[in-house]
């Protein structure tokens, strides 16, 4: 269901909207742009306001250090809530970019083309009802995560692997398809 349907807002809310801060929108951090400030500070700060999350990202942040991140590109919004690290404002900022850095180990926003790029890994769907079945042709390990980063499961294989739906309860898990102890392809699900 639609909330926001003014164009001209949102994209004035995605983008930047003031000669001073590149890196603010309406009521928005925008990341991957040149330059940025930060709350309480007059200065300018060369680079990316989150350099370890991706350059479309734009956030929100709130009370005690509550952020709402939201990446377009990977179809993915990621929440933080609970109390304040600090009483610094600017530890928002520097907390966020250390999430970053923890979820670039289970999320692969960075899949380098390779040799196994051809191969059928997994079926094309979001939504589990039942087993999920994933195919590989070359040796492999998979691995599946929860959203907290917490390894669930990790199985050799080398052809069909089926893994029971029961084994996980309902919710999002990252699949994470391993080719010589590198990331090579992360599949997000959700199992209903």
């Amino acid at each position: 269901t639609p909330i926001l349907d003014d164009m001209n807002y949102y994209y004035n809310m995605i983008n930047t909207s003031q000669p001073l801060n590149e890196s603010y929108g309406y009521l928005w951090w925008l990341n991957g742009k040149k330059s940025f400030m930060v709350p309480g500070l007059q200065l300018k700060f060369q680079g990316m306001l989150f350099p370890d999350a991706p350059n479309d990202m734009f956030t929100a942040i709130g009370k005690n250090a509550q952020l709402l991140n939201i990446v377009p590109s990977q179809n993915l919004i990621v929440v933080r809530m609970g109390e304040a690290p600090s009483d610094s404002e600017i530890e928002a900022f520097r907390l966020n970019n250390e999430i970053w850095k923890f979820l670039n180990q289970i999320i692969n926003t960075n899949v380098s083309v390779s040799k196994y790029d051809n191969h059928s890994l997994f079926t094309e769907q979001d939504k589990i009802n039942g087993d999920i079945k994933i195919f590989t042709e070359f040796d492999c390990r998979i691995k599946i995560f929860d959203l907290l980063g917490r390894l669930i499961f990790s199985e050799f294989s080398n052809g069909e692997k089926v893994i029971k739906s029961s084994y996980l309860p309902r919710g999002i898990y990252f699949f994470v398809i391993e080719v010589n102890n590198e990331y090579h392809r992360v599949y997000k699900i959700f199992v209903e």
